[in-house]
């Protein structure tokens, strides 16, 4: 049986696509997978920005000064107006939209306008056309690409864990607080 594909506006395949304060720039992750951020907002702030808080598994696209930074969120999170935020729980999932951004970057950057700096708005990024497969096309994606993401998200976790470690530990060892000259090590031969 030959599979269906049609061309849909992107407005029509997530549940919502908002903008706001949390994350300030996502130019600075090693990869699409925000863990958490620089910068809280208490209950009372969330009440008053429009975004309120986006459930985990929101995606983010920075949509001025620049253009173009995608992230996958672990946490719940609030934004501000520098981000185009998808919460995909219609007919494609998060990680669909997220890797079909890459491909799309193009038409996306070619919309936003300005002349301090080019954003995107929402009215000109939810009409862009994007290819869905029928649902047995989706699952079989859907299937071979989770286990992918879920291993980039415990990467990422790994590395905010050594990070938090290695952080108190680097001045102490530097300064020779810390001695580590008995230290010994197991070498396999």
């Amino acid at each position: 049986m030959k599979s269906k594909w049609e061309s849909v506006k992107l407005g029509d395949c997530c549940s919502k696509i908002g903008s706001g304060s949390t994350p300030r720039d996502l130019s600075g992750l090693n990869s699409k997978i925000l863990i958490g951020t620089g910068r809280k907002i208490t209950d009372d702030g969330v009440n008053k920005i429009s975004s309120k808080q986006l459930p985990v598994g929101t995606i983010l696209l920075s949509s001025r000064a620049p253009v173009g930074y995608i992230a996958y969120s672990t946490i719940p999170i609030s934004i501000n107006q520098g981000f185009i935020a998808m919460v995909c729980n219609k007919r494609l999932s998060n990680y669909y939209i997220m890797y079909w951004l890459d491909i799309a970057m193009s038409e996306i950057k070619s919309r936003a306008i300005g002349t301090t700096f080019s954003e995107i708005s929402k009215s000109a990024f939810r009409p862009i056309k994007v290819v869905v497969a029928d649902n047995e096309v989706l699952s079989a994606f859907d299937a071979i690409i989770t286990p992918m993401v879920n291993k980039l998200i415990a990467n990422e976790y790994e590395i905010e864990t050594l990070t938090k470690t290695r952080d108190p530990l680097l001045p102490k060892l530097l300064s020779g607080e810390l001695d580590v000259s008995k230290i010994t090590t197991n070498k396999e031969n």
